[in-house]
């Protein structure tokens, strides 16, 4: 299936915008103590296949696309461009996934979620979200009033057109936090709205609160 042309793009910034930090005096120092028990709450948290969308929340008609998986710490850690930022992730990088589903209208629909540490990590990763506000440039986004029930705090909605067999198609960018968990939901087609992305906002969101997050 024809994907849009700015989706590739996007697989490669969300890993980057997720991993990017301030560099700012904030930036936690790791030690031997912090490391450690990092390591045990990546072993004991939530899974991070389990805060993201399921195909069983999206409806008759998509797929999972096989770009799906894991976000690794390496991952991670690979997209870093400073010291501080490796610390920080070392620090307070828990786990992350992603979503990718499509349907047979050419709809597309990529979910992020982001697992961090209590503290001051999850802020230092989203003051710097330069690959996110490239591709909002992309696509030329505009803020979105947000509607009453989008949940989550530190939200961000953006509505843009992204180019998708030659016919320029509705795209949108919400970003939102649910406690330590930092989620980004992109959709793309004909057939989104600002209804669909808060659906599915709230879906994602309520699976999270379940877990206990």
């Amino acid at each position: 299936m024809p994907k849009p042309l700015t989706l590739l793009a996007l697989v490669i910034a969300l890993p980057l915008a997720a991993s990017c930090s301030s560099g700012g005096p904030n930036t936690p120092h790791v030690t031997p103590a912090t490391a450690l028990a990092t390591t045990v709450a990546r072993s004991a948290g939530p899974k991070p296949a389990k805060l993201v969308l399921h195909l069983s929340d999206l409806g008759y008609g998509y797929l999972v696309d096989p770009e799906s998986g894991a976000v690794s710490l390496r991952q991670e850690l690979n997209t870093d461009l400073l010291a501080t930022s490796t610390a920080a992730d070392r620090a307070g990088y828990l786990g992350g996934h992603r979503m990718y589903f499509v349907d047979g209208a050419k709809d597309v629909v990529m979910d992020v979620a982001l697992l961090y540490r209590p503290g001051p990590y999850m802020a230092e990763v989203t003051a710097d979200l330069t690959p996110i506000h490239r591709l909002l440039r992309a696509w030329g986004a505009l803020p979105v009033a947000l509607p009453a029930a989008a949940p989550g705090t530190h939200r961000q909605m953006f509505y843009g057109l992204d180019n998708e067999d030659g016919v320029a198609v509705p795209a949108y960018l919400y970003m939102w936090r649910h406690g330590t968990v930092l989620n980004e939901l992109f959709l793309f087609g004909r057939h989104v709205s600002v209804t669909r992305v808060v659906t599915l906002a709230v879906k994602q969101n309520d699976r999270q609160t379940r877990l206990g997050l």
